[in-house]
């Protein structure tokens, strides 16, 4: 019994052990893509590090500005979407559209499901 519960013990760390290092090994991976995908800056040159503090501030947006002009382009791309999208959300097919045969047969599943939920059961 001890004998068993040893092996079980054993291979149990043996697993998780292997899964740590897979992980480890991945996220390795991934920072190397990055690394190689996405080189790193130069360095600034002379005359770009003398620049005066002042001049710097000039430059820089005010702190929340940008945030609600993203905010307010974010609200406008919902905006559109809705207003050009089906009020419903349905499908915009006119009547003339044929559903096809797994549409049919999915819907008739639903509908079979939804009556036997709230319709009422038989007595006897």
């Amino acid at each position: 019994m001890m004998q068993n519960l040893s092996n079980a013990l054993i291979i149990t760390v043996i697993g998780m052990a292997l899964v740590f290092v897979a992980l480890l090994l991945l996220w390795l991976i991934m920072a190397l893509v990055i690394k190689i995908k996405d080189p790193v800056e130069t360095a600034p040159e002379a005359g770009e590090e003398d620049a005066p503090q002042a001049a710097l501030q000039d430059t820089l947006p005010l702190p929340g500005t940008d945030r609600k002009r993203r905010a307010a382009a974010a609200a406008v791309a919902v905006a559109l979407q809705l207003h050009t999208s089906s009020p419903t959300g349905l499908s915009t097919h006119g009547p003339d559209h044929l559903a096809g045969g797994w549409q049919t047969s999915i819907r008739a599943t639903n509908l079979s499901r939804r009556s036997q939920l709230f319709g009422r059961k038989q007595r006897g």
